[in-house]
């Protein structure tokens, strides 16, 4: 995983600052013309719907936190504490600057970390990925899921389909130089996730997402794995 921490710790603030339209950041042309189709506000803010209302005296997980935006967008809900696990350094460091400008820095806290190296993961009550498994392999996918265990999970989901949208993604990858990459079928994820986790598709604002969590609110659809 070094070469992603190298790669997103030279890309973290540029990539979030394009994703969530921030105007105090550089970015640049290709950035510009990405940002249409990754969504990633509307991905951030979805989340934040789905996860809000459980969130009132639970420990949240963020994994892959980038900037923060989830994490400081779920604080309003009562969570008891918010932690955050990146693999840049750059995103821990930048993070860590909002939430003292906030005056969060007791309800969230920010590490670095990689995940498919670590042992167990922080005591947590509900784990949140956006933008995260994306880019873990099949072998990595499992070990976190073996991790996880029985807790709550919500993470989106970039499905390997025919699609012009997956198309602009492949070139966008392959032109950055963006290691680690991935994307899987319905039927592969069904084989990487344990049946005991009782795993669910689920669309929201038309984002496609993985969660165990029952009972979601307001959805446009929802698909056993």
């Amino acid at each position: 995983m070094l070469k992603q921490r190298q790669y997103w710790n030279n890309k973290i603030i540029e990539w979030s600052a394009s994703g969530y339209r921030k105007k105090k950041e550089k970015i640049s042309l290709v950035e510009r013309i990405a940002y249409p189709f990754r969504k990633a506000d509307k991905r951030y803010l979805a989340g934040i719907e789905l996860i809000g209302p459980l969130a009132k005296n639970k420990v949240v997980l963020d994994l892959g936190f980038g900037v923060g935006d989830f994490s400081f967008g779920i604080i309003k809900y009562g969570p008891k504490k918010v932690f955050g696990i990146d693999i840049a350094d750059s995103a821990v460091a930048f993070a860590m600057k909002v939430a003292i400008k906030k005056k969060v820095e007791r309800r969230v806290q920010f590490r670095r970390g990689d995940v498919t190296q670590m042992k167990t993961l922080p005591e947590s009550d509900i784990i949140v990925g956006l933008g995260f498994i994306d880019y873990l392999n099949r072998n990595q996918l499992r070990y976190l899921f073996k991790l996880i265990g029985k807790r709550k999970f919500l993470f989106s989901y970039f499905e390997k389909k025919l699609s012009i949208l997956n198309l602009i993604h492949s070139v966008y990858v392959k032109f950055q130089n963006c290691p680690g990459a991935f994307k899987f079928t319905r039927k592969e994820m069904k084989r990487i996730i344990p049946l005991s986790a009782k795993t669910s598709l689920i669309s929201k604002n038309n984002l496609v997402f993985i969660t165990n969590i029952p009972n979601l609110k307001e959805l446009d659809w929802q698909y056993k794995l």
